[in-house]
């Protein structure tokens, strides 16, 4: 898990660069934005009105693509739009074939469709429909995830044509492993990776894109329940990582896992389990509760519909037919995973070779969705190459927002938040709402020296509105609503 101290340098950088092996793809301006945008608080009393720093992509920021030749694409898009209270002009129509695969010809066609329709707010992509999933090529020797394909198009041709030596002869990573020379591919460095940007499109000109995916209406139905759902109250952060006997899935990511109990900078209760199970053991959860995040390395995970899991969780699996959500290759799938409860999956398209940069990095991935980032982003940010890797879920989904709980006895608030900036000052203030109250009183000062950083305002006004901002800030302040 990265330094709280070098995501904020990396705020301060002007260029980000889109690169892959044999070099640039070109470069990324980074556009200054307001520093701290504020969201309200859940909260315990109804009266109760706390606003603290959000990292998170709101719904106004959001476009729903919509197929209208796909009854579930257009039905799930209702659905969406009717639960994020969403504008008209959110919804991006257009109408191709349902299956599974695109061309990148007929990709290039809706994705300048969608490009020209987006909003000055857009920062994010919600795709409606479940297939198409997957952009193919001539002979089908490439494959890419149609959620990278919108945040990449202008990439895609020149990505695949670099892999498909590499594709052709995928039995070279077998060589690799016999101890042969290690056969040359060509890696995408996403933008997003590892960065601390609240504005993706703003800052980086990256539009990250998830599925609402689900094996029928239904299905998506219930996926986008559980993201709203857990946007409504925090949830327990019961984290799982589960070294398996799966000894190439699981060496991928085995050093990552230990990495993030290493310099875990939270509450000792929140920490993730890490599950080393001995030979003949079982290398799986089963019949686990409330699960929040469940990461393994294994082509099958068995018995995940005998866990239950709390709304926005996560089920991730490093294998490499995640992604082939219709046409299944003998492994657990994305859509496995929501159907069992979760409410974000990732997997790949086409064979991935077990490269570990083609999957997400948990402690990134944790890192950004504890910290209060919607499940997009905390996704976007966890993958280094995500063309191949295909985003499921409910984008909007956030389980880890801040939280004010109201004390009637000692009539004070007690808030819960992990979306502070370690060893920033802070203050709290407070105003009548207008046109009663002009000015904002300043309640208390703190820094915030640890993560979950707990603030108490004492004898609490009804009538006031209050927020905690930084005490300077670097630039000007966007209040969101």
């Amino acid at each position: 898990m990265g330094s709280y101290l070098r995501r904020f340098l990396i705020k301060s950088a002007l260029f980000l660069f889109f690169s892959v092996c044999s070099g640039g793809w070109g470069q990324f301006a980074f556009t200054p934005t307001p520093e701290v945008q504020l969201g309200l608080a859940y909260s315990s009393h109804p009266d109760v009105q706390v606003y603290l720093p959000s990292p998170d992509i709101t719904p106004p920021q959001l476009v729903v693509l919509v197929n209208k030749s796909d009854a579930q694409s257009v039905a799930v898009a209702r659905y969406y739009k009717e639960k994020y209270e969403l504008k008209d002009e959110q919804m991006i129509e257009m109408s191709f074939n349902v299956a599974n695969d695109v061309s990148n010809t007929q990709f290039q066609v809706i994705n300048d469709h969608v490009k020209r329709r987006l909003l000055p707010t857009t920062e994010a992509i919600a795709i409606s429909w479940t297939r198409p999933y997957r952009i193919v090529f001539e002979k089908n020797t490439c494959a890419i995830a149609v959620t990278a394909g919108f945040a990449f198009a202008e990439h895609l041709q020149n990505y695949c044509e670099l892999n498909n030596n590499y594709r052709s002869t995928g039995q070279k990573i077998w060589g690799k492993i016999a101890g042969k020379p290690k056969p040359k591919v060509a890696l995408a460095n996403n933008p997003l990776f590892e960065r601390d940007f609240d504005f993706p499109y703003t800052q980086a000109k990256v539009l990250p894109a998830m599925m609402l995916a689900g094996k029928d209406t239904e299905q998506a139905k219930a996926l986008i329940d559980r993201g709203f759902e857990s946007r409504t109250k925090s949830q327990p952060a019961n984290l799982h990582f589960v070294i398996s006997h799966d000894k190439l899935r699981t060496e991928k990511r085995e050093k990552d896992f230990r990495a993030v109990l290493e310099e875990w900078p939270g509450r000792e209760s929140d920490k993730p389990v890490l599950w080393e199970p001995k030979e003949g053991e079982c290398d799986y959860l089963k019949n686990e509760k409330d699960i929040a995040l469940y990461f393994i390395g294994r082509a099958e995970v068995p018995d995940i519909h005998c866990n239950t899991y709390v709304p926005g969780a996560v089920g991730d699996h490093l294998t490499s037919y995640g992604g082939y959500l219709f046409d299944k290759q003998g492994q657990t799938t994305a859509l496995d995973w929501l159907e069992a409860g979760a409410t974000g999956s990732y997997g790949t398209v086409i064979e991935p070779y077990a490269i570990a940069e083609r999957f997400p990095k948990a402690s990134v991935f944790v890192d950004n969705y504890l910290r209060g980032k919607t499940l997009i982003q905390a996704y976007w940010h966890s993958v280094k190459d995500p063309m191949v890797g295909i985003f499921v879920g409910d984008p909007l989904a956030r389980p880890y927002g801040s939280v004010a709980e109201y004390d009637e006895q000692t009539d004070s608030i007690t808030i819960t938040t992990s979306s502070l900036e370690l060893y920033r000052d802070y203050a709290v203030v407070a105003k009548e709402p207008e046109p009663f109250g002009y000015e904002w009183e300043e309640v208390k000062t703190f820094r915030a020296d640890t993560l979950p950083q707990t603030i108490t305002i004492e004898d609490v006004d009804f009538n006031k509105e209050y927020r905690v901002q930084p005490a300077k800030p670097r630039t000007s302040l966007l209040v969101r609503h």
